[in-house]
């Protein structure tokens, strides 16, 4: 059936590559407000159904290809996450550790939403 739509593509083609040699008598006027050629842009209505069946086709060939890699690639995700935690856990700590050793070096910083003041 597949070769049958290709031969379809194949005629289309054969008639357009005919066409565009022809000396033709455009009329920028015409009723059809393409000079007399919009049969060529209705043309792509006609071959949508058959280019979205193949598009899905191969796109469903390519998904399973990248399937074989699935695990693969979920163990490396979990080992990357698992690598980010430690990153943030020790920065955390680092982080702590600064502001702490901060607040006891100046007793007489007070906390800022503490500050804040009522304007009436």
């Amino acid at each position: 059936m597949l070769l049958r739509w290709y031969m379809r593509f194949y005629i289309w083609y054969r008639f357009l590559w005919n066409v565009s040699k022809l000396n033709l008598h455009l009329v920028p006027i015409h009723p059809d407000h393409c000079t007399g050629l919009a049969f060529h842009g209705k043309s792509a209505y006609a071959f949508g159904p058959i280019l979205f069946a193949q598009g899905a086709m191969l796109g469903s060939v390519r998904s399973g290809d990248s399937l074989m890699f699935t695990p693969k690639m979920a163990t490396a995700k979990r080992k990357a996450l698992a690598d980010y935690r430690q990153v943030g856990a020790g920065l955390r700590r680092q982080i702590r550790r600064e502001m702490g050793s901060q607040c006891m070096a100046s007793e007489d910083v007070r906390d800022p939403a503490t500050s804040v003041t009522r304007s009436s």
